[in-house]
């Protein structure tokens, strides 16, 4: 599942970045990596946008880059 098939308030482990590679190296910088915690913070209108918290540091994705984003649910 990709984070945009998340909830609102919702915690994962990111599991892999299919992204291209340009895409995944800015990723990267933002600190979202595998094995990483997010959290759901928010969506824009019909989930055009995901803002997401990662180690304190909110990062706001469009829904392309966020789909590319799989994880799985922390229980």
């Amino acid at each position: 599942m990709s984070i945009l098939d998340l909830d609102k308030g919702e915690e994962a482990i990111i599991s892999k970045i299919t992204a291209p590679s340009e895409l995944k190296q800015r990723l990267y910088s933002f600190g979202l990596s595998k094995n990483t915690k997010i959290a759901v913070d928010n969506f824009g209108l019909r989930k055009s946008t995901v803002q997401i918290t990662v180690d304190r540091t909110c990062i706001a994705l469009r829904d392309d880059e966020a789909e590319q984003i799989l994880v799985e649910r922390v229980a």
